[in-house]
């Protein structure tokens, strides 16, 4: 699918009609399977299918468009891909940027919801680096979602707290602590990768033109969202440590309550072992010539056993 976004003279982008369009000065491409991306991969000598199915990785390079016989700048960068379930290789999707002086070009594998609500009704103060600002803009507003999911764990870190104090049960506790912590894995892993790439911008444009103020200033919005997203992910992931700790002793305090109570039971039933043995040597013992001999060396065991039980009680054994 091709989303295209035409560059008004008021500075604005306005949405242009979906398919392929060579006027629109943004264009949003996205499916794997979607024949522009090869197409475009010819045209600037790029797999660019393989660029947007690696989510693990970057790419900040330059090319060249065989067509027009112009520049251009390859950059991609990892973006927030949001789910519940929290599978490692689902959380981050890879967005590919084609620059050049008079076009951008926005690439990805899936649908991102995100980039056309920014690109849709984007006003930029400069158009002569309108591919630049857009990209950045892209970039700062994927990283306000990350900084909005990362305060969202705080959220989800009370609930597990209260959990863990209500119910004091350890194995489905520590399931949502490690889905917790792998989430948080991927989204500062993602924006201190995505901040290289910031860094990479930076340089490219100070090197062009790096008299642009709000481009300036949009590269200084985005080191502040990393510092306050640097912030937060500290004192996050030193809470989550702290909560895996708890968990430990919790699961070590219920282990050795389970160790005293099989002691216990065994130091009770060592009680009428050991009076069964002594009745069954072959000498004469009392009530060997009792009817109820054996019910009462039965009952003799059964009260012996329930003194030993309530002394091993009063001493605080369990």
């Amino acid at each position: 699918m091709i989303y295209n976004f035409d560059l008004g003279a008021d500075g604005q982008l306005r949405t242009g009609f979906k398919g392929y369009n060579l006027s629109s000065e943004v264009e949003y491409v996205y499916g794997e399977s979607e024949e522009r991306i090869t197409n475009l991969g010819e045209r600037y000598s790029i797999a660019l299918d393989k660029v947007i199915a690696h989510d693990d990785e970057v790419v900040f390079s330059y090319t060249t468009d065989k067509e027009h016989r112009e520049r251009a700048l390859l950059i991609s960068y990892l973006a927030p891909e949001l789910n519940d379930q929290y599978r490692l290789d689902d959380l981050t999707i890879s967005v590919v940027f084609l620059i050049s002086k008079n076009r951008l070009t926005v690439i990805t594998k899936r649908r991102v919801a995100s980039i056309i609500r920014v690109l849709t009704g984007l006003h930029l103060t400069h158009t002569d680096n309108f591919a630049i600002e857009t990209a950045l803009e892209v970039m700062k507003n994927s990283f306000a979602i990350m900084i909005d999911e990362l305060r969202g764990l705080k959220i989800k870190i009370d609930e597990l707290e209260k959990k863990i104090t209500n119910t004091r049960l350890v194995v489905p506790v520590f399931s949502n602590l490690l889905s917790l912590q792998k989430y948080m894995l991927s989204l500062t892993s993602t924006y201190k990768t995505d901040k290289k790439q910031v860094d990479s911008l930076r340089t490219y444009f100070k090197n062009g033109d790096g008299e642009d103020e709000e481009i300036n200033n949009t590269i200084s919005g985005i080191y502040d969202r990393i510092e306050t997203m640097d912030s937060i992910a500290l004192t996050y992931s030193k809470y989550l440590n702290k909560i895996d700790s708890l968990i430990n002793n919790i699961s070590s305090y219920q282990l050795n309550n389970i160790m005293k109570t099989l002691t216990e039971i065994s130091i009770v039933l060592t009680v009428p072992t050991i009076i069964y043995g002594l009745w069954g040597v072959n000498v004469p013992l009392p009530f060997e010539k009792n009817v109820f001999g054996m019910l009462l060396v039965v009952l003799i065991s059964i009260i012996l056993s329930i003194i030993v039980w309530a002394w091993l009680r009063r001493k605080r054994y369990r």
